[in-house]
């Protein structure tokens, strides 16, 4: 009788091994394919800025065409909960890297201090770090050494990388030039704590997120952590920037019917500042058209590729200086 339990023990812990196995190996395989992509490219630095007493890194690309003295602009990319910046090499697949290659623009990794993610406005997020101050005094820094722009911030991310774009728009607006975040919504602690100043934004959401919802998340003040639905999300959003409320909505074409999913575009043009949301359909917590991430996280869209979508974007408020 104990033999049998015993194997009957043996044989669940091998199931649930292989099982782990299965569903984490894009995570695994976007950890090696980040690693090779950064180790093989000089273009990548390691650096660090001292801030509220602590030296905290981030991953600096820097175009080996990058002029300093015609000036460029930063594009800040922002790891999700329990991420890396090394992970968002990965994730993103190199793409904003390759796009900034002759545009003067150097891309920023930053990196969190928790594996909870950016102080990103939740509810349940602590008053330290100071992340905001810790964006700021890198584009400060580059701005010295660099000559980038740093007073026209460009910042996107995934999930707590997303919401932390959010809250600087919302508490730094002079700063910022546009946000995308992608698989985040809005901190419903925010309301009432923004300068409401129009700041460009696109917005990349699954209706099937489970860690992010688009029905939201409860926000009872007990220390949660709490978003806004997509709708007050986008409701917000379309008020601050004094958008109408009649967009443009269309279905993207399904080019990739394999991935079970499609891509709605609702546009707000009649705005002070541009609103774009991108629902995709049945897609999980996942970058449209990035890496795969664990499968547990849900599918990812391959109609579109959302950093090629944010690089046009960024493009058309201001990111590549023309000569």
């Amino acid at each position: 009788m104990n033999k049998c339990i015993f194997r009957i023990g043996i044989a669940v812990l091998l199931i649930v091994l292989v099982g782990w196995l299965w569903v984490s190996e894009p995570v695994r395989a976007n950890a090696r394919q980040s690693r090779e992509m950064v180790e093989s490219d000089p273009s990548f630095e390691t650096r660090f800025v001292q801030h509220e007493g602590e030296m905290r890194e981030y991953l600096m690309y820097l175009p080996s065409d990058y002029n300093a003295e015609r000036g460029g602009h930063l594009l800040f990319v922002l790891h999700g909960a329990a991420g890396s910046s090394l992970e968002m090499v990965g994730l993103t697949g190199g793409r904003f890297n390759h796009l900034a290659n002759g545009a003067n623009v150097i891309v920023v990794y930053p990196q969190a201090t928790s594996n909870t993610g950016w102080n990103d406005g939740r509810a349940g997020a602590t008053t330290n770090p100071d992340d905001i101050g810790y964006l700021l005094q890198i584009a400060d820094e580059l701005s010295a050494s660099h000559n980038v722009d740093p007073n026209t911030l460009f910042l996107t991310g995934m999930s707590s990388g997303g919401l932390m774009s959010n809250r600087m728009a919302c508490e730094v607006p002079e700063r910022v030039a546009a946000i995308a975040p992608v698989g985040a919504l809005w901190p419903a602690s925010l309301d009432g704590a923004c300068a409401n100043e129009p700041v460009p934004m696109m917005l990349f959401v699954g209706t099937a997120d489970r860690l992010m919802p688009i029905e939201g998340r409860a926000r009872d003040g007990s220390g949660g952590a709490g978003i806004l639905s997509l709708a007050e999300t986008e409701l917000r959003w379309i008020a601050t920037n004094g958008c109408s409320e009649s967009p443009n909505v269309s279905m993207l074409p399904d080019s990739a019917p394999e991935d079970g999913t499609r891509v709605m575009l609702t546009s707000y043009d009649d705005c002070d500042a541009l609103v774009e949301v991108f629902v995709v359909e049945d897609g999980g917590h996942t970058w449209p058209g990035g890496s795969e991430r664990m499968r547990l996280l849900g599918k990812t869209n391959r109609d579109i590729d959302a950093s090629e979508i944010i690089w046009l974007f960024f493009t058309e408020q201001g990111l590549v200086k023309y000569p």
